[in-house]
């Protein structure tokens, strides 16, 4: 079953598959997935067997669902595939407060922090536009530390002198 059809993602439909109160603290829950490959997953009970977490956006309320499955936690999908870094509320305080982000390489390492930092969830996304401005990231690995060192380099025009 899929649980969202429309635009509108409402906290109750989610909660069915999703036990706990996931508008706090989520919680790690063991559902069952469909994967799609354009990266995300539908609910379905004949399904994979998959971890998962809530998204919560801006403001605490649920945006989207990652999941992984048990013994791959370096892939993942989104429900709907419209988050972009799991844990805003610690980009949010890290840039309010001008305090260092520590950013981990998966989701499942992120939840065992007990939720602390951050997780990048779509590197196809403008990430400047979801980190702290300035400020120290706090990078798991050095291979993580890499990518994010790309994916936040602008690119450079080429740039020449025209004659004529």
């Amino acid at each position: 079953m899929n649980i969202v059809e429309n635009s509108e993602f409402d906290d109750t439909e989610i909660a069915a598959h999703l036990p706990g109160n996931h508008l706090r603290k989520p919680n790690l829950s063991r559902i069952r997935i469909e994967l799609y490959s354009d990266g995300s997953f539908s609910f379905t009970p004949d399904g994979r067997v998959a971890h998962c977490i809530p998204v919560p956006g801006l403001g605490g309320r649920t945006e989207d669902v990652v999941a992984w499955l048990p013994d791959d936690p370096d892939s993942w999908w989104l429900h709907r595939r419209v988050a972009v870094v799991l844990g805003m509320a610690a980009v949010e305080r890290a840039e309010f407060m001008h305090d260092p982000l520590r950013v981990f390489d998966t989701p499942a390492d992120w939840i065992a922090t007990e939720s602390e930092g951050a997780c990048i969830l779509d590197w196809s996304a403008p990430l400047a536009c979801y980190l702290p401005s300035d400020g120290l990231l706090l990078c798991q690995s050095e291979r993580l530390a890499r990518k994010l060192r790309r994916a936040l380099t602008p690119p450079t025009p080429k740039v020449e002198v025209c004659h004529g």
